[in-house]
């Protein structure tokens, strides 16, 4: 009888501890461009620029759940040459974000130097830079198998690229 007692509490003790909770999860870190040159670009530069290529030594932290909460401890994963970060994670869903989103440090930063106009950037917006700290990358869900997922980071041109400023500069010739 005390052995029965025993089992049970050991396995409800390793169920509680999420001892067999975390499954294998494999992201592929890809970036796409913008084209950000004058001229109309060939057909085949824009495909060459949308075609998601593999980002080697990217940093990026997930969150549990569908925003970007940060009150939540987030997990910081480094994808290697490939692009790929091999992890094990708890089934759910998980938010991606960059580190400009990681903390408030560039969400300040961006509040210090945009809140009144500037040369070639109007004045930001503060409620659409509250909602774009909040907005994960992507979000995905971690089930029991086939966990594998592409996150895609797009780079931006230049002067469109801080959020929620709107560029009125002269475009590139």
């Amino acid at each position: 009888m005390n052995f029965q007692i025993l089992l049970v509490s050991l396995v409800c003790f390793l169920l509680a501890s999420n001892a067999f909770s975390q499954v294998f999860v494999n992201l592929k870190i890809t970036q796409t461009s913008s084209y950000c040159g004058g001229a109309a670009p060939p057909r085949e530069l824009i495909e060459q620029l949308n075609t998601p290529s593999a980002l080697a030594g990217k940093v990026i932290y997930l969150r549990k759940g569908k925003t970007n909460n940060l009150c939540k401890k987030p997990v910081m994963l480094k994808s290697d040459e490939n692009g790929e970060i091999k992890t094990s994670l708890a089934p759910g869903f998980y938010a991606v974000v960059d580190d400009t989103k990681n903390d408030k440090a560039h969400y300040n930063d961006l509040r210090k130097r945009f809140s009144e106009p500037v040369l070639n950037y109007g004045e930001l917006d503060m409620n659409c830079l509250d909602a774009w700290l909040e907005t994960p990358e992507q979000v995905f869900e971690v089930k029991s198998k086939n966990n594998q997922f592409q996150i895609n980071f797009h780079q931006p041109c230049s002067w469109n690229a801080i959020p929620c400023v709107q560029y009125n500069g002269p475009m590139p010739p």
